[in-house]
């Protein structure tokens, strides 16, 4: 498994969603690749992007890359080859969405007052839900939010 860090200046609590890169090429992933044709590829996207934040092998076989700014999410999403061998790039499914737990909310806010109160936090959606903790019913929400996730 190959593991890449570098210090940069953004602030600890700064995240951007990781990159998965696929090799294409003689249908071998990541992990089944002997440690030089890896380095080569990692070497490869540096130049072409910059230093990742973090790089590792996923269990699956695919690169999981970390990039330190916006810019560079961006350019990792162009890169279509490393170390001549085709690569796919995309982002998890979900990278700008999240999901908060709410708790003790009064019974007289509705689910919209809720809501209104959320928006400049970029929530999207509110949902009401029962919860039950140790035999005990209690009310929750489920507060859905749609932003970049370093904001």
């Amino acid at each position: 498994m190959v593991t890449t860090r570098q210090q940069s200046s953004l602030s600890p609590t700064s995240k951007l969603a990781p990159h998965h890169l696929k090799s294409h090429r003689w249908q071998r992933n990541f992990r089944q690749m002997d440690m030089a044709e890896l380095k080569a590829i990692v070497q490869d996207i540096t130049n072409q992007a910059g230093a990742p934040k973090h790089s590792d092998t996923l269990h699956g076989g695919d690169l999981s890359i970390f990039p330190i700014d916006h810019s560079q999410q961006d350019a990792f999403l162009k890169i279509t080859k490393a170390a001549n061998r085709s690569l796919s790039t995309s982002l998890p499914k979900s990278p700008n969405k999240k999901k908060g737990l709410i708790r003790g909310v009064p019974l007289s806010e509705t689910d919209e007052d809720l809501l209104d109160s959320l928006l400049l936090q970029g929530a999207t959606k509110v949902e009401r839900f029962n919860k039950i903790t140790d035999g005990s019913k209690e009310l929750a929400h489920i507060a859905h939010f749609c932003r970049r996730l370093s904001e």
